[in-house]
């Protein structure tokens, strides 16, 4: 399997050369601080990680985990000695670097804290997503001065030497007095937020970077854009001197600052660029390499870097057994040869590396200029490989002469690139799946294509063969598998579940009993002992997009596309009712405790509460300026609660149908609602919102609002212990989020998946938490250790999960209209645990 590392690489510039490599974030590194003597550094990630580092060894000298670390910016007091860190609720994490003690002040900003900055005396600036820069007194942990600084949210601080002013920026460069808190200058704008910002010695000149790679250069004595050199894209700068450090991917450049003229440069393909630091050279630590070696660097820097080892297990105890380091890019491809003697690797570095089994000894690197490094196979005995080129074919290496055998050529107008390809174990029949959909069977030693075959209607994602190699295998990004007979063209891909999108789960643990909805206008029951489908619903006239068991089991309420709701009789699924009153598709439902009514919203401004009894509107809800996102009703049937793409949440009473109360408080749609097992709290979250929000129900006032590390809030479920479980989501991830009600605080953050989580559900006794994911993966979590449990990849995005109260099991579903029913573990978190044990 593949791995991400996220190391430090400390480069001796004018040398061309990587001196030491620090080595211990498992995510995104976005800040390196240095110690005055350049003895040490500290570095923070978004693995929640703080790490101090001596650089005379290169060795890591302490840890620090916070759940709540934002992980976005440090900075170090004047002497060295303590780091500042920000959090998500706003408040700041004051790290003492010789005891590892850590104290944290009252929060200051309203939401987390995007960068830090130490003035020569001592302050401690920060600025923030909420677009405000602040000014603490770090004995006391007190803000003493709110400055409005930006209308984005801060990005970057330099404090200017001599510490009476500061330059800050969002995509404008700013200039402020810090002994007045007034705006001294507005200095310019980027066409992209900016990502770095950097003030010489003297204090006269600003050098920033933005998202773009753009370089600007500002005059701090006359408060205006400065005429610069001409300096190629940065991701990030520091000034030391009269010369400009700038990184960008693969390379780090010494500019003279005057003329731009590259002083030195270093390439190395694993350097990302985000960050960069500048080590003092007239210390020990820069002046000497790991293990106190000479060190002929004069301008020795810290920048981050990426490195993907590929790694070896133990099936049986799942126990990681060697790493192999080597590969600078996502490794996309991995073949093992029959014997298991021999690995091969392919990765976005455009390099091939074959491996010798079982020590992970390397045994040949091959750089490949033309290889799109998105796949690999091997003949049975490990002497061939095939690899796909950038042009639509692939080359097949003899991997004993380290030479091409054979050219798989196809005209570059006719194809897209190659995705996946398989290899017959004698190594003389080649398949290949490309990006337009078209599967090829090639003749190796010719390098003719037999056959062309098409049916997927987008790219072919994975390929396998049959053992007798008859039959070849595609998976589809169209959401299809196909057979290919290998001497014909064409193909068969039996629908399995659902012949569409699955859009809903609903478990009926007390039957045993799950219910699939999807686009397919119909809904299956499901044994969940057996894995049989037991009985097809029909009678929608459009796609089912929500399904909801009652309480007790013996009813199921469906909203569909049609407009309607219907409900049926369970186990037999006999219908009782058709529901009609909504003039556009059903999206949202809800049920009280004893099952008498429901509550419906759509694509439409209405909310509708029914008597289930008689399957009669009961109120017709008007209020909502848009559509309508979610809805939710108290255990006792009290309240209606419902969110829409107007930006409000509002209550109702369900039994008068009188609007209580109308809450406008977030920025954008309000996604999600959820009501707390006491009927005493709501939840709500929504797009472009860094917080869940809470509302008191019983006196129809606003609650506190807990921060996180993320812009969007997309669904809330809670358990009957008053956890909540949060689906958020931010540019760079996705991600669970644990919620204690009762003290408004993340309990954890649980990261992992690669794509938009598409779905969560509660299990065993709420201690287990089952999500799914566009990423292909489900996963099963232990919500109060906050570790990943169990995975399963499949072979299609899923949006939809259920999980019976016990864990015993899992479903999921989605875009290939298959259902995954799984069954993982005993009852409880134990019984997971113990199977995990037992399978490795």
């Amino acid at each position: 399997m593949a791995r991400e590392h996220h190391p430090i690489a400390l480069v001796d510039v004018f040398g061309s050369r990587r001196v030491a490599t620090l080595a211990g974030h498992a995510r995104l590194i976005r800040a390196i601080v240095v110690t005055p003597d350049g003895r040490h550094a500290v570095s923070v990630g978004w693995d929640a990680t703080a790490r101090l580092w001596d650089l005379s060894t290169g060795h890591q000298v302490r840890e620090l985990h916070l759940a709540d670390l934002v992980g976005e910016s440090t900075a170090l007091s004047p002497d060295g000695r303590t780091a500042a860190l920000g959090l998500h609720d706003g408040s700041i994490a004051l790290w003492d670097l010789g005891s590892g003690a850590v104290t944290t002040t009252r929060p200051g900003h309203t939401s987390l804290i995007r960068c830090l900055a130490f003035t020569a005396d001592g302050r401690l600036l920060s600025g923030g997503r909420d677009r405000l820069l602040l000014v603490w007194d770090v004995g006391t942990g007190e803000v003493t001065m709110h400055l409005a600084a930006h209308d984005e949210e801060v990005g970057a601080i330099a404090v200017v030497p001599g510490g009476g002013f500061v330059v800050t920026a969002d995509r404008e460069v700013k200039m402020w007095s810090l002994d007045t808190g007034e705006l001294r200058a507005t200095l310019g704008r980027h066409d992209n937020s900016v990502t770095s910002v950097a003030v010489t010695a003297d204090g006269r000149l600003a050098v920033s970077t933005d998202g773009g790679g753009a370089v600007g250069f500002w005059d701090l004595v006359g408060g205006r854009t400065a005429p610069g050199p001409d300096i190629p894209p940065a991701r990030a700068v520091a000034v030391v001197d009269n010369r400009l450090v700038a990184v960008d991917d693969e390379q780090i450049r010494v500019h003279d600052l005057d003329t731009g003229e590259v002083l030195a440069r270093s390439d190395d393909p694993a350097i990302t660029g985000g960050v960069v630091a500048v080590v003092p050279t007239a210390s020990p630590a820069a002046s000497r390499g790991p293990g106190g070696s000479p060190a002929v660097a004069s301008l020795p820097i810290l920048v981050t870097c990426e490195d993907h080892p590929v790694e070896l297990r133990n099936l049986d105890t799942g126990a990681r057994t060697s790493s192999l380091p080597g590969h600078t890019r996502y490794v996309r491809g991995l073949a093992v040869s029959a014997d298991g003697r021999r690995l091969v690797s392919v990765s976005w570095d455009r390099t091939l590396r074959l491996w010798e089994l079982p020590e992970g000894r390397p045994a040949m690197t091959l750089h490949l200029p033309d290889m799109s490094g998105q796949d690999v196979a091997l003949s049975a005995d490990g002497l061939l490989a095939l690899v796909p080129d950038i042009y639509g074919g692939a080359y097949v290496w003899d991997l004993e002469r380290g030479a091409v055998r054979s050219r798989l050529h196809v005209d570059a107008d006719l194809t897209d690139r190659v995705n996946a390809v398989a290899l017959s174990p004698e190594g003389d029949v080649a398949v290949t799946g490309s990006q337009d959909g078209t599967v090829r069977v090639w003749d190796v030693p010719s390098g003719e294509c037999r056959n062309v075959s098409t049916g997927h209607s987008n790219g072919v994602g994975a390929l396998a063969l049959s053992r007798n190699t008859s039959l070849a295998v595609s998976a589809g990004i169209d959401r299809t598998v196909r057979v290919w007979a290998l001497d014909r063209p064409g193909g068969t891909s039996p629908p399995v579940g659902h012949t569409r999108f699955v859009r809903g789960l609903a478990g009926v643990p007390d039957k045993g009993l799950l219910v699939s909805a999807s686009d397919d206008n119909e809904m299956h029951v499901w044994d969940t002992r057996t894995g049989h489908r037991l009985r097809t619903l029909t009678g929608h006239d459009n796609g089912v997009w929500a399904v909801l068991a009652s309480p007790m089991g013996d009813k199921l309420l469906s909203g569909s596309a049609d407009h309607t709701l219907r409900l049926w009789e369970l186990p037999g699924g006999r219908l009782l009712h058709v529901l009609e009153g909504h003039g556009e598709k059903v999206c949202a439902l809800a049920m009280s405790a004893d099952g008498t009514l429901a509550v419906s919203g759509a694509y439409e401004e209405t909310v509708i509460v029914w008597d289930l009894r008689t399957g009669r509107p009961r109120h017709l809800l008007h209020g909502h300026r848009s559509l309508v996102s979610d809805v939710a009703i108290t255990p006792d049937g009290r309240l209606v609660v419902s969110a829409g793409m107007d930006r409000t949440v509002r209550v109702w009473d369900a039994r008068s149908g009188e609007a209580l109360a109308v809450w406008e408080a977030h920025p954008d749609v309000v996604e999600t609602v959820a009501i707390s097992p006491d009927g005493g709290t709501l939840l709500s979250g929504g797009i472009g919102d860094d917080r869940v929000r809470f509302w008191d129900l019983r006196t129809l006032e606003p609650g506190p609002s807990a921060f996180g590390p993320f812009s969007s809030v997309d669904r809330v479920v809670v358990g009957r212990d008053g956890t909540a479980l949060c689906v958020v989501d931010d540019t760079w991830q996705r991600s669970l989020s644990v919620l204690d009600l009762r003290r408004a605080r993340w309990r954890r953050h649980l990261t992992g998946h690669a794509d938009v989580v598409g779905d969560i559900a509660l299990g065993g006794d709420d201690r287990l938490a089952a999500s799914v994911s566009l990423d292909h993966t489900v996963r099963l979590w232990d919500l109060h250790d906050g570790v990943e449990l169990a995975r399963l990849t499949v072979d299609t995005g899923l949006v939809a999960v259920a999980m019976a109260p016990d864990g015993s099991w899992l479903a999921a579903g989605g875009e290939s209209g298959a259902v995954h029913l799984l069954q993982p573990v005993g009852p409880g978190v134990h019984g997971v645990r113990r199977r995990l044990e037992e399978r490795g």
